[in-house]
């Protein structure tokens, strides 16, 4: 996906779109989160899902992990009707700068250091997206 360096205090997004254009029935949909590696402790998940005309039809609190914000809200279904086949789901990360002189507030990470002895983590995020016909 991304191999930008982010740091404490930085925030970004990004979107899943679903397309259920063609489908004879409704569709049910789950986002699936294969690994999630190396996500800081004091990061936050939350999402947005529109429709096919851009109406927000839902809007998630915030989760500390894209696993339990994916298990808990990033599911639903798509009815099969014209103009409402589409939905866009953007997910907006935070990481807080409450720690920003420490990298060390990861679950499972290992800092990389180079030879300036400069310090980064590198995280993993892989989803898959579950579809059916229902």
């Amino acid at each position: 996906m991304s191999h930008e360096k982010i740091f404490p205090g930085s925030h970004g997004n990004f979107e899943i779109e679903l397309d259920a254009t063609g489908a004879e029935t409704n569709i049910e949909y789950k986002i699936l989160v294969l690994e999630e590696k190396n996500i800081p402790e004091n990061f936050e998940f939350y999402a947005e899902t529109t429709n096919s005309k851009g109406e927000i039809i839902e809007k998630t609190d915030k989760y500390k992990t894209f696993t339990d914000l994916a298990k808990e809200k990033l599911f639903g279904s798509i009815e099969q009707k014209e103009g409402n086949q589409k939905r866009k789901i953007t997910v907006y990360w935070n990481w807080k700068d409450e720690d920003i002189d420490n990298l060390l507030n990861i679950k499972d990470g290992t800092l990389i250091f180079d030879e300036n002895n400069n310090s980064s983590l590198e995280s993993t995020l892989n989803i898959e997206i579950e579809g059916k016909q229902i």
